[in-house]
């Protein structure tokens, strides 16, 4: 969001009055690209390296739909006098003030909250949540809208209904058996913990990557597009 004013000087009191006049037409619309453009870079070059540091990253559109950016809505700008683009997931509501993201709507993006804030996952039906061990998160999609899903074969529900099976208990947790990997009863590999909880630990914090790159691009690019803005007008009265 950028709150903008300009100082003007001139050699005569109506060259000021003019340029000020052309100046507050133009500002809101150069605001609007600037925070626009600042929302760009700093989600392409702060934010989604902060997230490929933080995570393993498969799924390149669901990096874009988690990080979405929302243009600043130009009306809105003129109107109230403020600028705002967003960087937001692709399916919350769109932040007032901006225009709703392009490109296509992701699935839920939710459970990254808890990656940002800390907290406990509970299970959403039944009685346990299901937790990939061992080499389930290596068994994933390669592309896709999914890419980085376990593929759906090896999705708990589908191996009960197969080969899958729940065994005894592995320390606090009952283990589902992906299948057996040969003829003899041991040669089984286990794929799921079954707990009632689980604890996910606070680990993605993009905000302090993100403020650097606004401080460090937001002014040049306010200039950028100030000065197109002017060039651009059809009534420039010097």
């Amino acid at each position: 969001m950028a709150n903008i004013s300009f100082t003007v000087k001139a050699n005569t009191p109506e060259l000021r009055q003019k340029l000020q006049q052309l100046i507050t037409k133009q500002v809101a619309f150069a605001a609007a690209r600037a925070v626009t453009s600042t929302a760009v870079v700093v989600r392409d070059d702060y934010v989604l390296p902060e997230y490929r540091r933080t995570f393993e990253s498969r799924n390149k559109p669901f990096e874009k739909g988690v990080h979405a950016v929302s243009a600043a809505d130009t009306n809105f700008a003129k109107r109230t006098g403020f600028a705002i683009a967003a960087i937001t997931p692709r399916d919350r509501p769109k932040v007032t003030g901006t225009t709703a993201a392009k490109g296509t709507r992701v699935p839920t993006t939710e459970f990254m909250n808890r990656h940002v804030t800390g907290g406990i996952k509970t299970p959403k039906a039944g009685r346990t949540v299901a937790i990939p061990v061992n080499n389930t998160a290596n068994r994933r999609k390669k592309g896709g809208r999914s890419a980085g899903a376990v593929i759906d074969s090896l999705q708990p529900k589908k191996l009960l209904e197969g080969k899958g099976f729940v065994l005894g208990k592995h320390g606090s947790s009952r283990i589902v058996i992906a299948k057996r990997t040969g003829r003899k009863k041991k040669n089984i590999e286990v794929m799921w913990a079954l707990k009632r909880s689980a604890k996910i630990r606070k680990r993605y914090n993009p905000m302090p990557a993100a403020k650097r790159g606004v401080m460090l691009h937001f002014d040049r690019l306010m200039r950028r597009h100030m000065v197109k803005a002017i060039i651009s007008s059809k009534k420039i009265m010097i």
